[in-house]
């Protein structure tokens, strides 16, 4: 996974509605998602399907995360936690040893982590991020505001 420091802001301004933000966390966490889901399903499209659902359920549980705790062990928590609600009732094979050595290296494509991104995209609401003016722009706003109204006093 990527650095922590950058995951744990990201997630952060995620709890804040940024869809940067998620993506960002998106692009650091996805291989490793990824080969946690291939070791649960036998397919890489069953996989990817999980991806596009654990984020979402990701996403819908940021409340829920401790910023003092470990961020792994929260990710991956919340990873057996949605396959135990998603397996409830079926039969789910235990992964054999190859499996679970193949899984270890398996690499998500970078057009199937946008493909999967693309999915996230559709499926998640994310708010609208706040427009964020620099000083500048708010200098300069202001000053052509007071022009307007010189030349509005004017007339």
């Amino acid at each position: 996974m990527a650095e922590h420091a950058a995951l744990k802001k990201a997630l952060r301004q995620m709890a804040e509605g940024s869809k940067s933000a998620f993506h960002t966390f998106y692009l650091g966490t996805s291989q490793y998602i990824y080969s946690s889901a291939l070791l649960l399903y036998d397919s890489h499209e069953d996989a990817c399907r999980f991806m596009v659902d654990f984020y979402q359920y990701l996403y819908l549980h940021l409340p829920e995360y401790d910023r003092s705790g470990n961020l792994e062990g929260w990710i991956s928590r919340l990873l057996l936690e949605r396959y135990e609600q998603l397996s409830i009732g079926k039969n789910m094979p235990k992964p054999s040893v190859e499996k679970q050595m193949d899984s270890a290296t398996a690499q998500l494509s970078k057009s199937e982590q946008e493909r999967v991104w693309r999915m996230l995209d559709v499926n998640i609401h994310f708010p609208k991020e706040p427009v964020r003016r620099s000083f500048r722009g708010i200098a300069l706003l202001i000053s052509v505001l007071l022009l307007l109204l010189l030349i509005a006093g004017r007339y």
